[in-house]
């Protein structure tokens, strides 16, 4: 059976992620979220403490960059930036787990808008905290009160397990386990203020104001609604036909691609990682993301907790996802870094020595994973993400095959065959649509003596710029050939026979400047001839060598023509 690790912690808020996800609240929010602007965005965090608390733990995952402001306590402006608009929708796209009671729901929620107004109006007079930071700080510091609404027997342990198992960011957990002396001061003040009858209409004023513009001024009345409904995990068919179209895909990170984004498209997860696994040092290697926000991975190196690391193994060993949980201290792992309360690690090409893992979550949302509901679509998505990798492999290393069956391994030029085959079909393409064809043998002057006075080292040496001069002299359309030892064959389509002497000159003068730039004795004979109606292969190929021949004859480093009577080309 898939194994479930770290079984001893359970967040708070996965029963309310949000006072915006109370059915009272969530119809008037979602009509003012919809268009997902950052203002709207950044507003609605500024309403609700528990999806502030979200995205605040979000941005401070330890695996991604880190945007916030130098001093540490990030504006609700800057979180939509960094998250991006699509995860922050997201995060208000979460429902209540079970029912709350909405009486005190509401009563906490009051309390803590007239604590951020309160703090924020400290902080103004002050001059000595950043307003809009205070205000944030404010609106989370009745998080106990919040624990206890949602928990039936918190106590300041529970808080103490919270803000360490979170992982919000440094300045944020330090406020709020009251271990800052600046914000104390302001804290203290906004709490006397929050008592003070002479301000009590201001703040009542500026928080009737503040959920009139959102439209929730009739939202918080106390109603009764039903659990939220778990998401079905996808269809395991429908996700295979979409990753059918990743077997036409030529590279590995295309295919990596389209099965995370079939995984979050299919499974309902906020966000997927791929990840390479080293058995033997229990390291997670982060390769790619998927989560719709714009930040980078910054520590890609992710050290597994020894239980997490048992459990990979198992997983690989049963080639099945395994569920993997935060512990009740937040110990280092790979929950800890990616700060979440449980990710599915599903596991591909199980078999390799540094197997992958796709890694899904729903953190943003607090939607549970469960492993008999959600196991059967990520156990397809591991299998055909092997499946996919394995026909990857096989259709590179036939390519491979194809192409050293065609290519002559030192000088990297089409073979003997390969340039036998584009010579006949081309000759063949002459009978449906007459075009010039031409035709040029070469080879190299006196390559016996050079090998036997230099060496054969120094052979390879000439036959590879041999190769490259002639590369770099034809056309991209026209066929290179290694024909045999020194031998080379070039086939010439739509080239007249006058336009093949021009590239022949070039050839051998070319080949001539490079033998000289090596300091070796490289010079090329050339023969020339072009198609004549009724020619095969065979015989261009004939009065070709014929052609070089008379190269030869006449003192080679030069070419010659055999083309008919009436061309402008002529032997040279």
């Amino acid at each position: 059976m898939p194994r479930t690790v770290n079984d001893d912690f359970a967040n708070p808020l996965r029963r309310l992620p949000g006072v915006l996800a109370l059915p009272a609240l969530a119809a008037a929010a979602a009509a003012r979220l919809a268009t997902g602007s950052e203002a709207n965005l950044a507003a609605a965090l500024r309403l609700d403490p528990l999806a502030l608390l979200r995205a605040l733990r979000t941005a401070a995952t330890p695996a991604l960059a880190d945007a916030a402001p130098a001093t540490g306590l990030p504006t609700a402006q800057s979180l939509v930036r960094e998250l991006g608009v699509e995860a922050v929708r997201r995060l208000f796209a979460a429902r209540a787990a079970g029912p709350v009671d909405d009486l005190r729901v509401r009563a906490v929620w009051l309390r803590s808008l007239g604590l951020a107004h309160a703090a924020r109006a400290c902080a103004l007079r002050s001059a000595t905290f950043d307003p809009e930071a205070a205000y944030l700080l404010g609106l989370l510091a009745n998080l106990p009160d919040w624990l206890a609404t949602l928990t039936s027997a918190a106590t300041a342990a529970d808080l103490g397990q919270c803000l360490a198992a979170w992982n919000l960011p440094a300045a944020v957990r330090n406020a709020l386990a009251g271990d800052d002396p600046a914000w104390n001061g302001v804290l203290a003040a906004a709490r006397a203020l929050d008592i003070d009858d002479g301000s009590r209409q201001e703040r009542a004023d500026a928080v009737h104001g503040q959920l009139a513009a959102f439209d929730l001024h009739d939202g918080a009345r106390a109603t009764a609604h039903p659990a939220r409904r778990a998401t079905d995990g996808g269809a395991p068919t429908t996700a295979v036909q979409s990753l059918l179209r990743c077997s036409r895909f030529d590279r590995y990170r295309n295919v990596i691609g389209g099965l995370m984004a079939a995984a979050r498209e299919h499974g309902d997860y906020d966000r997927v990682l791929h990840a390479k696994w080293h058995p033997t040092t229990g390291v997670l290697t982060l390769q790619a993301k998927l989560d719709g926000s714009p930040r980078r991975m910054l520590a890609r190196a992710t050290p597994a907790s020894a239980a997490e690391a048992a459990a990979l193994r198992h997983a690989i060993a049963r080639n099945e996802p395994t569920l993997l949980r935060l512990s009740a201290d937040a110990a280092p792992g790979i929950a800890a870094a990616l700060a979440v309360d449980e990710l599915l690690a599903v596991p591909v090409q199980h078999a390799l020595a540094t197997p992958s893992f796709l890694l899904l979550d729903r953190s943003l949302r607090l939607l549970p994973i469960d492993l008999a509901r959600d196991g059967a679509i990520a156990a397809t998505l591991g299998h055909v993400g092997t499946l996919l990798h394995e026909n990857l492999l096989l259709r590179r290393r036939f390519q491979r095959a194809q192409r050293l069956s065609l290519t002559d391994p030192l000088t990297r030029l089409f073979n003997r065959r390969m340039g036998m085959m584009t010579l006949e079909q081309e000759v063949a393409r002459m009978s449906r649509a007459p075009r010039p064809l031409s035709l040029l043998m070469c080879d190299l002057d006196h390559f016996k003596k050079l090998n036997d006075a230099l060496g054969h080292a120094a052979g390879d040496r000439a036959l590879r710029a041999a190769a490259d001069v002639l590369q770099n002299t034809v056309r991209k359309g026209d066929t290179v050939c290694r024909y045999g030892g020194e031998e080379f064959l070039v086939v010439l389509p739509d080239t007249h026979p006058d336009d093949a002497t021009v590239l022949a000159t070039r050839l051998f003068t070319a080949m001539q400047a490079r033998g000289e730039e090596l300091q070796l004795p490289l010079t090329v004979s050339v023969g020339l001839t072009s198609f004549r109606p009724g020619d095969t292969a065979e015989r261009m190929l004939l009065r070709a060598d014929h052609a070089l021949f008379a190269s030869k004859d006449m003192g080679r480093n030069r070419f010659s023509a055999d083309i008919e009577a009436g061309d402008d080309a002529q032997s040279r």
